[in-house]
């Protein structure tokens, strides 16, 4: 079942605000707690949504959103190499006093989409940035969004990989393996070849898959090895079970 939203839209003047604080007191929480309500903050490329788990218990709930200037030096170089920085904006999210750290807490982030500036939704990903550290942000696109959450306060950063390797250009796995390069579940034997020809264990493979789907696997070769592409086309094939699973 759909959960039903409180829209708040960060608007004055009819213009949508570059910093946003949202102080929720406990009587509005109470209600949202209730009424079983998710809270939107709606910005001009994305939404942020509080989940009602992060309500609970909570007296007060204070959060600050600041429009990211994501063209600037220092955010291109906090990401790793070869992503393209499209928007973002520093979150900070306290419960009642404290900065939320708690897993179970997460706060939704819906970017739109910026067609004119992406060329494979596929290859988006997100990252959160503290202190030029980034942690990447699990997400998927859905329609015209991506989604992604974090309880982790700093820069949340949608971004583009542009990251690829010599040795797969017009290889008949090449999408597949950028894709899965974008999201970090693959990396090349190198910096700069991803050797698709080479082997990999069935085990190895199966390990792989557990990691990602958090269940034990059983992978069956005929008692063959896979190739490094092959297995890139059949990662990527479980990343999309997995997603549509979540969705």
């Amino acid at each position: 079942d759909k959960v039903q939203q409180v829209v708040f839209e960060a608007k004055q003047d009819n213009k949508y605000l570059d910093k946003v604080n949202v102080t929720l007191k406990k009587s509005l929480i109470k209600a949202l707690n209730t009424q079983g309500k998710e809270l939107v903050i709606k910005l001009e490329n994305a939404n942020v949504v509080v989940q009602g788990e992060l309500l609970k218990a909570a007296n007060n709930v204070n959060i600050d959103i600041e429009t990211t200037d994501v063209t600037t030096k220092a955010v291109q170089e906090a990401l790793p190499t070869n992503r393209n920085a499209l928007t973002g904006f520093n979150l900070t999210v306290k419960v009642n006093g404290k900065v939320v750290t708690n897993a179970e807490q997460a706060v939704t982030m819906h970017f739109e989409i910026p067609s004119k500036k992406v060329t494979n939704p596929n290859k988006l990903v997100a990252y959160v940035v503290n202190d030029g550290k980034w942690t990447y942000l699990d997400g998927k696109v859905v329609g015209n969004e991506f989604v992604t959450s974090s309880v982790i306060n700093g820069q949340v950063i949608l971004a583009e990989s542009t990251q690829t390797f010599t040795d797969i250009q017009r290889h008949w796995a090449q999408e597949e393996i950028e894709i899965l390069a974008a999201k970090h579940l693959v990396i090349g034997t190198t910096e700069e070849k991803f050797s698709p020809k080479a082997q990999i264990k069935a085990g190895d493979f199966a390990t792989l898959l557990e990691r990602l789907t958090g269940k034990e696997v059983s992978v069956e070769t005929e008692g063959k090895a896979l190739t490094r592409a092959e297995m890139a086309v059949m990662l990527k094939e479980a990343v999309e079970v997995e997603e549509a699973i979540d969705t």
